[in-house]
């Protein structure tokens, strides 16, 4: 459990408490008397809009968010078997090495953790990168 489920929770239960509470105004009203002594009932059009959307987005939870936050990846790297270049390690195991980026930048080592990071395709990214930055 991270340390911040406990906050974003709380964070998630006061939204839907609010949208609640906009939407059970907004349907009570404000009872106003006219002029010629009939009543009428006037609700506020920005409740309904705002507790409509902090509900959806209570019920909808990250996937709205997704949506208009992630970006996919315009620049992919390449994936395994594409390229690179064998060398012999110091125990005498291959290594194939990508790289990319400018050619005079500092490198940049990333290398997996455990057998299965290499066995999984998760080392998609995990290459030699230079930076182009100092």
């Amino acid at each position: 459990m991270t340390p911040l489920r406990p906050l974003i929770s709380l964070i998630s239960t006061l939204i839907l408490i609010a949208s609640i509470y906009l939407l059970w105004t907004w349907y009570r009203g404000e009872v106003i008397q006219r002029p010629d002594a009939t009543f009428e009932v006037h609700r506020e059009a920005w409740m309904l809009w705002l507790g409509g959307i902090l509900l959806a987005g209570s019920f909808l939870g990250r996937w709205p968010l997704m949506f208009l936050l992630a970006r996919p990846d315009t620049n992919p790297m390449l994936k395994d078997g594409d390229g690179g270049e064998v060398i012999t390690g110091a125990d005498g195991e291959k290594l194939q090495i990508y790289s990319h980026g400018p050619a005079g930048a500092p490198i940049i080592l990333m290398t997996p953790v455990g057998r299965w990071t290499t066995q999984s395709g998760s080392m998609r990214y995990g290459t030699c990168r230079r930076s182009s930055g100092s």
